[in-house]
Protein backbone atom coordinates (compact mmCIF):
# COMPACT_ATOMS: atom_id res chain seq x y z
CA UNK A 1 0.00 0.00 0.00
CA UNK A 2 2.45 2.38 0.84
CA UNK A 3 4.54 1.71 -2.46
CA UNK A 4 1.49 2.63 -4.13
CA UNK A 5 0.77 5.65 -2.43
CA UNK A 6 -2.13 4.79 -0.44
CA UNK A 7 -0.44 5.28 2.89
CA UNK A 8 -3.29 6.34 4.62
CA UNK A 9 -4.71 2.61 4.33
CA UNK A 10 -1.01 1.32 5.23
CA UNK A 11 -1.57 3.04 8.48
CA UNK A 12 -5.13 1.46 9.28
CA UNK A 13 -3.45 -1.76 8.04
CA UNK A 14 -0.30 -1.94 10.58
CA UNK A 15 -2.83 -0.23 13.55
CA UNK A 16 -4.79 -3.51 12.72
CA UNK A 17 -2.32 -5.74 13.18
CA UNK A 18 -0.89 -4.14 15.73
CA UNK A 19 -3.95 -4.24 18.05
CA UNK A 20 -4.20 -8.44 16.88
CA UNK A 21 -0.71 -9.00 18.23
CA UNK A 22 0.46 -6.16 21.08
CA UNK A 23 3.82 -8.13 21.00
CA UNK A 24 4.39 -7.51 17.40
CA UNK A 25 7.66 -7.48 16.10
CA UNK A 26 9.49 -4.06 16.16
CA UNK A 27 9.64 -3.64 12.22
CA UNK A 28 6.00 -3.19 12.59
CA UNK A 29 6.96 0.38 14.49
CA UNK A 30 9.18 1.21 11.47
CA UNK A 31 6.87 0.47 9.12
CA UNK A 32 4.31 2.39 10.51
CA UNK A 33 6.61 5.32 10.79
CA UNK A 34 7.46 5.27 7.60
CA UNK A 35 3.60 5.08 6.57
CA UNK A 36 3.52 8.64 8.58
CA UNK A 37 6.26 10.03 6.97
CA UNK A 38 5.15 9.07 3.00
CA UNK A 39 1.29 11.14 4.44
CA UNK A 40 4.24 14.19 5.72
CA UNK A 41 2.75 12.93 9.71
CA UNK A 42 6.28 13.34 10.87
CA UNK A 43 6.18 14.34 14.17
CA UNK A 44 3.38 11.29 15.10
CA UNK A 45 6.38 9.32 13.14
CA UNK A 46 8.93 10.01 15.93
CA UNK A 47 6.35 8.86 18.62
CA UNK A 48 6.13 5.75 16.94
CA UNK A 49 9.76 5.08 16.09
CA UNK A 50 10.37 5.99 19.57
CA UNK A 51 8.43 3.31 20.84
CA UNK A 52 9.73 0.96 18.72
CA UNK A 53 13.38 1.70 19.51
CA UNK A 54 12.04 1.19 23.55
CA UNK A 55 11.27 -2.29 22.61
CA UNK A 56 14.25 -3.03 20.26
CA UNK A 57 17.20 -0.22 21.27
CA UNK A 58 19.25 -2.41 18.35
CA UNK A 59 16.80 -1.94 15.53
CA UNK A 60 18.84 0.05 13.21
CA UNK A 61 16.08 0.57 10.15
CA UNK A 62 14.11 2.96 13.21
CA UNK A 63 17.27 4.83 13.66
CA UNK A 64 17.27 5.29 10.29
CA UNK A 65 13.98 6.24 9.73
CA UNK A 66 14.08 8.61 13.13
CA UNK A 67 16.67 10.38 10.51
CA UNK A 68 14.56 11.05 7.76
CA UNK A 69 11.70 12.14 9.48
CA UNK A 70 14.24 14.48 11.67
CA UNK A 71 15.51 16.27 8.30
CA UNK A 72 11.80 16.09 6.43
CA UNK A 73 10.59 18.05 9.43
CA UNK A 74 13.47 20.38 9.16
CA UNK A 75 13.27 20.92 5.62
CA UNK A 76 9.41 21.83 5.30
CA UNK A 77 9.73 23.59 8.76
CA UNK A 78 6.76 21.35 10.41
CA UNK A 79 9.35 21.95 13.47
CA UNK A 80 11.01 25.14 14.70
CA UNK A 81 12.98 22.65 17.30
CA UNK A 82 16.76 24.05 16.55
CA UNK A 83 17.97 20.79 17.49
CA UNK A 84 16.28 18.65 14.98
CA UNK A 85 19.77 18.37 12.82
CA UNK A 86 21.64 17.37 15.77
CA UNK A 87 19.15 14.89 16.65
CA UNK A 88 19.52 13.58 13.07
CA UNK A 89 23.16 13.56 13.31
CA UNK A 90 22.90 11.52 17.01
CA UNK A 91 21.50 8.88 15.65
CA UNK A 92 23.81 8.61 12.80
CA UNK A 93 26.31 8.22 14.96
CA UNK A 94 24.58 5.69 16.95
CA UNK A 95 23.79 3.74 14.18
CA UNK A 96 27.70 4.44 13.28
CA UNK A 97 28.62 3.10 16.50
CA UNK A 98 26.76 -0.21 16.26
CA UNK A 99 27.72 -0.83 12.89
CA UNK A 100 30.93 1.07 11.16
CA UNK A 101 29.82 -0.24 7.46
CA UNK A 102 26.01 -0.28 8.21
CA UNK A 103 24.68 1.41 4.96
CA UNK A 104 21.74 2.93 6.76
CA UNK A 105 24.53 5.23 8.62
CA UNK A 106 26.47 6.00 5.29
CA UNK A 107 23.16 6.95 3.43
CA UNK A 108 22.07 8.70 6.49
CA UNK A 109 25.50 10.93 6.85
CA UNK A 110 25.66 12.81 3.53
CA UNK A 111 22.35 14.32 3.86
CA UNK A 112 22.81 15.25 7.78
CA UNK A 113 26.18 17.10 6.62
CA UNK A 114 24.05 18.63 3.60
CA UNK A 115 21.30 20.14 5.97
CA UNK A 116 24.03 21.67 8.84
CA UNK A 117 25.55 23.08 4.95
CA UNK A 118 28.60 21.15 5.58
CA UNK A 119 29.02 20.71 1.93
CA UNK A 120 32.84 19.48 1.58
CA UNK A 121 32.14 17.05 4.01
CA UNK A 122 28.68 16.11 3.02
CA UNK A 123 30.36 15.35 -0.73
CA UNK A 124 33.38 13.45 0.58
CA UNK A 125 30.48 11.19 2.58
CA UNK A 126 28.68 10.58 -0.35
CA UNK A 127 32.09 9.25 -2.18
CA UNK A 128 32.43 7.01 0.77
CA UNK A 129 28.94 5.93 -0.14
CA UNK A 130 29.78 5.26 -3.67
CA UNK A 131 32.61 2.82 -2.49
CA UNK A 132 31.08 1.04 0.23
CA UNK A 133 27.95 0.80 -2.21
CA UNK A 134 28.97 1.03 -5.75
CA UNK A 135 26.05 -0.97 -7.30
CA UNK A 136 23.28 1.09 -5.33
CA UNK A 137 20.92 3.59 -7.08
CA UNK A 138 20.32 5.42 -4.11
CA UNK A 139 24.66 5.95 -3.61
CA UNK A 140 24.21 8.21 -7.08
CA UNK A 141 21.55 9.79 -6.37
CA UNK A 142 22.44 11.05 -2.84
CA UNK A 143 26.06 12.31 -4.52
CA UNK A 144 23.84 14.34 -7.17
CA UNK A 145 21.97 15.68 -4.60
CA UNK A 146 24.98 17.29 -2.58
CA UNK A 147 25.93 18.06 -6.34
CA UNK A 148 22.68 20.50 -6.82
CA UNK A 149 23.51 22.19 -3.64
CA UNK A 150 27.09 23.08 -4.70
CA UNK A 151 25.82 24.45 -8.21
CA UNK A 152 27.34 21.56 -9.97
CA UNK A 153 24.17 20.44 -12.26
CA UNK A 154 26.02 18.64 -15.12
CA UNK A 155 27.90 16.60 -13.06
CA UNK A 156 24.61 15.94 -10.96
CA UNK A 157 22.37 15.48 -14.39
CA UNK A 158 25.48 12.70 -14.97
CA UNK A 159 25.67 11.13 -11.85
CA UNK A 160 21.67 10.80 -12.11
CA UNK A 161 21.67 8.93 -15.54
CA UNK A 162 24.32 6.14 -13.59
CA UNK A 163 21.70 6.09 -10.54
CA UNK A 164 18.95 5.43 -13.41
CA UNK A 165 20.28 2.68 -15.22
CA UNK A 166 20.84 1.04 -11.83
CA UNK A 167 17.67 1.62 -10.98
CA UNK A 168 15.29 1.85 -14.32
CA UNK A 169 12.14 2.57 -12.35
CA UNK A 170 13.07 5.48 -10.02
CA UNK A 171 11.40 6.69 -7.07
CA UNK A 172 9.81 9.83 -7.12
CA UNK A 173 12.78 11.32 -5.31
CA UNK A 174 15.05 10.46 -8.07
CA UNK A 175 13.03 12.48 -10.94
CA UNK A 176 12.82 15.31 -8.45
CA UNK A 177 16.74 15.50 -8.12
CA UNK A 178 17.22 15.36 -12.00
CA UNK A 179 14.79 17.66 -12.78
CA UNK A 180 16.67 19.96 -10.68
CA UNK A 181 19.88 19.32 -12.10
CA UNK A 182 18.30 19.92 -15.59
CA UNK A 183 17.01 23.60 -13.90
CA UNK A 184 20.60 24.50 -13.33
CA UNK A 185 21.87 23.65 -16.41
CA UNK A 186 19.11 25.31 -18.07
CA UNK A 187 16.79 22.70 -19.39
CA UNK A 188 13.77 24.15 -17.96
CA UNK A 189 11.71 22.66 -20.57
CA UNK A 190 13.04 19.02 -19.20
CA UNK A 191 12.81 20.01 -15.58
CA UNK A 192 9.14 21.17 -16.13
CA UNK A 193 8.32 17.63 -17.40
CA UNK A 194 10.51 15.39 -14.80
CA UNK A 195 8.53 17.42 -11.47
CA UNK A 196 5.22 16.69 -13.65
CA UNK A 197 6.38 13.02 -13.74
CA UNK A 198 6.94 13.08 -9.63
CA UNK A 199 3.16 14.45 -9.51
CA UNK A 200 1.63 11.76 -11.67
CA UNK A 201 3.17 8.89 -9.33
CA UNK A 202 1.05 9.18 -6.13
CA UNK A 203 4.28 10.64 -4.83
CA UNK A 204 4.63 10.97 -1.06
CA UNK A 205 4.24 13.94 0.95
CA UNK A 206 7.97 15.25 0.87
CA UNK A 207 8.04 14.49 -2.81
CA UNK A 208 4.86 16.07 -3.65
CA UNK A 209 6.04 18.76 -1.81
CA UNK A 210 9.40 19.10 -3.65
CA UNK A 211 8.02 18.94 -6.93
CA UNK A 212 5.01 21.72 -6.23
CA UNK A 213 8.15 24.25 -5.32
CA UNK A 214 10.44 23.41 -7.45
CA UNK A 215 7.48 24.70 -10.22
CA UNK A 216 6.59 27.26 -8.54
CA UNK A 217 10.00 28.47 -9.15
CA UNK A 218 9.98 26.93 -12.57
CA UNK A 219 7.14 28.72 -13.79
CA UNK A 220 8.65 32.33 -12.19
CA UNK A 221 11.44 31.90 -14.02
CA UNK A 222 9.90 31.50 -17.37
CA UNK A 223 7.90 34.59 -16.18
CA UNK A 224 4.52 32.26 -16.45
CA UNK A 225 2.96 33.92 -13.27
CA UNK A 226 -0.31 32.09 -13.02
CA UNK A 227 1.11 29.35 -13.45
CA UNK A 228 3.36 29.72 -10.58
CA UNK A 229 0.52 31.18 -8.30
CA UNK A 230 -1.29 27.92 -8.98
CA UNK A 231 1.51 25.59 -7.74
CA UNK A 232 1.92 27.90 -4.68
CA UNK A 233 -1.67 27.00 -3.92
CA UNK A 234 -1.23 23.26 -4.17
CA UNK A 235 2.42 23.80 -1.96
CA UNK A 236 0.17 25.05 0.09
CA UNK A 237 -2.55 22.47 0.90
CA UNK A 238 0.33 20.39 1.83
CA UNK A 239 1.96 22.59 4.19
CA UNK A 240 -0.36 25.69 5.13
CA UNK A 241 2.35 27.22 7.22
CA UNK A 242 5.15 27.14 4.56
CA UNK A 243 7.53 30.36 5.19
CA UNK A 244 9.70 31.69 2.31
CA UNK A 245 12.40 33.28 5.17
CA UNK A 246 12.28 30.11 7.13
CA UNK A 247 13.11 28.02 3.25
CA UNK A 248 15.96 30.17 2.81
CA UNK A 249 17.32 30.15 6.39
CA UNK A 250 17.37 26.13 5.67
CA UNK A 251 18.18 26.37 2.16
CA UNK A 252 21.34 24.11 1.81
CA UNK A 253 22.30 25.82 -1.52
CA UNK A 254 25.70 27.30 -0.90
CA UNK A 255 25.43 30.07 -3.18
CA UNK A 256 23.02 32.40 -1.50
CA UNK A 257 22.68 35.14 -4.42
CA UNK A 258 20.85 32.30 -5.60
CA UNK A 259 18.46 31.43 -2.51
CA UNK A 260 17.77 34.91 -2.24
CA UNK A 261 16.72 34.75 -6.32
CA UNK A 262 14.49 31.79 -5.06
CA UNK A 263 13.01 33.49 -1.86
CA UNK A 264 11.96 36.88 -4.11
CA UNK A 265 10.66 34.18 -6.97
CA UNK A 266 8.09 32.65 -4.08
CA UNK A 267 6.88 35.67 -3.00
CA UNK A 268 6.33 36.75 -6.49
CA UNK A 269 3.86 33.74 -6.94
CA UNK A 270 1.76 34.32 -3.97
CA UNK A 271 3.86 32.90 -1.11
CA UNK A 272 4.85 34.46 2.18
Amino acid sequence: LNSLGRSGEAVEALQQAMRLDPHHAVYYGSDLAAAYRHLGKYEQAVTVLKEALTRNPDWVPAYFELVMNYIMAWTVAQSRDPTLLDQASDMTERMLVMDAYSLYAHFALPLVDLYQKQSDKALADAERLIALAPDSADSYAINAAVLISMGRGEDAAGIMDKAMQLNPDPPAWYLNTLATAYTLTGREEEALITHKRVLESSPSHADAYSARLELTLLYIGLDQEAAAHAQAQELLKLEPGFSVEIWGQRNPNIHRKQVEQGMAGLRRAGLN
